[in-house]
């Protein structure tokens, strides 16, 4: 099977330079098409985790309903089994899964979870930590006004300065000072 996606396509370019035997974290994996486009393009990356608590909910658009939540997660299921070992599932929400991660152990992290200001500004406090100095922090869906907002305040409150970038697709990231 041929990955393909429509959020993290230049990621690749970022991940290939990074070196070795990469850690990553997904929050969000939805149809894994995102999680295997990175792990079919980037075999520098030894371990990619996901997060995702396939549970119904208000999406930016629209309700996802339980039957569309069972047959996305079926899908992604089938898609990321390829990868065996190199892909691991936490099948609960992102504040949960949190204490899964020690501090600075992530090589990078790809936020595309839930989308509000409040869900996205918490994932962003909960997860920065966890990536490694010179690690690559970065999401999708930079234009949707909750994470963009979210953004805004936590490089503020965070002191965190330059270095920001937006690339095709509306993906945003910045190198971990």
């Amino acid at each position: 099977m041929k990955f393909e996606t429509n959020s993290g396509i230049d990621l690749p370019k970022i991940i290939k330079q990074m070196g070795p035997g990469l850690i990553g974290l997904e929050l969000g994996v939805w149809y894994g098409n995102n999680a295997g486009f990175l792990l079919q393009e980037c075999i520098n990356i030894s371990k990619l985790y996901g997060i995702d608590p396939y549970l119904p909910y208000q999406d930016w658009n629209r309700f996802i309903t339980e039957t569309d939540i069972k047959q996305i997660r079926n899908e992604a299921f089938n898609n990321l089994r390829v990868f065996k070992n190199r892909f691991e599932l936490y099948e609960m929400d992102a504040s949960s899964a949190v204490k899964k991660f020690k501090d600075s152990t992530l090589d990078f992290i790809f936020i595309d979870g839930d989308h509000s200001f409040e869900k996205c500004f918490e994932d962003l406090n909960n997860y920065y930590s966890k990536v490694k100095k010179g690690g690559l922090f970065s999401g999708h869906d930079f234009t949707l006004m909750g994470v963009n907002t979210a953004l805004k305040k936590f490089r503020t409150e965070n002191n965190i300065k330059g270095n920001f970038k937006v690339i095709p697709n509306d993906v945003w990231y910045w190198i971990k000072d």
